[in-house]
């Protein structure tokens, strides 16, 4: 991802994929700004504003 991401830093799925990882390993505000960058470049992502709403939480301190 930071291959694609340096090679297109637009690369809006890339973005996304990174978020989910950076969920996964516990870091919601990363994953928060990387599914912000995601939906900046592409605010139709299917289930990004959903996603989105649930790292905020998660950010805020609410369990993933």
């Amino acid at each position: 991802l930071a291959e694609a991401l340096r090679h297109e830093p637009r690369h809006f799925v890339a973005l996304q994929s990174l978020s989910h990882l950076q969920a996964a390993a516990g870091d919601a505000e990363g994953a928060m700004r990387s599914m912000e960058a995601a939906l900046a470049l592409y605010p139709a992502l299917p289930g990004g504003a959903e996603a989105l709403r649930r790292l905020k939480a998660a950010a805020e301190g609410e369990a993933l």
